[in-house]
């Protein structure tokens, strides 16, 4: 079974399932925003930001990827089983209010100063913004491409790891977390766990789908495009991310040259106002600048 067709036959049941599967690249201008509209369907965030940066002259660097091959069938049963069980069945936390339920979204830039470890500091913070003593477990994009390229083909190439993340973390024990998952090609585990659905037919699934995340609960996803240099380009550039009620909040970091943005959207099941998502956003920001000046 093709590991990019059982992806796309993931994205697909949620798009017939009603879920918006669109995610937004959010220019932030001195005088409005602009934003570009892309389809799940079609683009990854990767892809995405290839196709838009070959209108824009100057030089340009683009994130490296290591992604491992594909490992043996029965090393992807295994990976799919021990994902299952990562998952399924455990209380991890995610905020619910009692507002009247919409699509809410808000960013936070930040200046980067050469910081390292970005990723495990940005994802340590965002968990310390929920001010939860639970666990949370966040869905991680992992970009399959083997190379970006500008003016690579529009493709949704892209599969996740999951990260619990408890209130005794450290960005050290985080950071080795996030790598052992990536050594170990847990993303591939995770493509495989869609062969199930996939053997039973997209009918069944979807009369499933309503009711998947009562025992498949994560916090949300957190998707980081890392950072790309872009030759006179002075403005901060954002990802809204999709979300859907099996990943109702939508985490996002981009930086572009010195400018990072954070960015968090929330799905309408959560009933959260937009007070409280700016709330989340704030001391989210807050539990980052304090990790740097340590």
């Amino acid at each position: 079974m093709n590991p990019h067709k059982l992806i796309e036959f993931y994205f697909q049941c949620l798009d017939k399932a009603g879920e918006k599967m669109t995610f937004e690249l959010v220019k932030f201008k001195t005088d409005n925003t602009e934003e570009l509209s892309f389809n799940h369907l079609f683009y990854d965030g990767a892809s995405a930001l290839c196709e838009v940066l070959t209108k824009l002259p100057g030089n340009k660097k683009l994130p490296v990827l290591k992604v491992s091959a594909p490992p043996s069938l029965l090393k992807r049963l295994w990976m799919a089983t021990t994902w299952w069980y990562r998952v399924s069945y455990r209380p991890f936390y995610r905020p619910s209010g009692s507002g009247p339920g919409d699509y809410l979204s808000s960013f936070r830039t930040l200046v980067v100063n050469d910081e390292k470890n970005l990723n495990s500091r940005i994802l340590l913070a965002l968990h310390r913004a929920m001010r939860t003593h639970k666990k949370t477990l966040w869905m991680l994009p992992v970009s399959l491409h083997s190379k970006l390229e500008l003016g690579m083909p529009p493709q949704n190439n892209v599969s996740f790891i999951d990260i619990k993340v408890g209130p005794d973390d450290s960005e050290l024990t985080l950071r080795q977390k996030i790598s052992r998952e990536l050594k170990d090609g847990a993303y591939w585990g995770t493509i495989w766990s869609m062969l199930i659905p996939k053997l039973f037919g997209k009918k069944l699934f979807l009369k499933a789908l309503p009711y998947l995340h009562y025992f498949l609960r994560r916090t949300g996803t957190f998707t980081n495009l890392g950072k790309w240099d872009v030759e006179n380009l002075n403005e901060a550039w954002g990802i809204r991310a999709t979300v859907v009620p099996l990943n109702p909040m939508g985490a996002s970091a981009l930086q572009i040259n010195s400018s990072l943005t954070l960015g968090l959207q929330l799905h309408p099941c959560l009933k959260l106002t937009k007070g409280e998502l700016d709330q989340i956003l704030d001391r989210w920001q807050f539990e980052l600048l304090a990790q740097w000046k340590n």
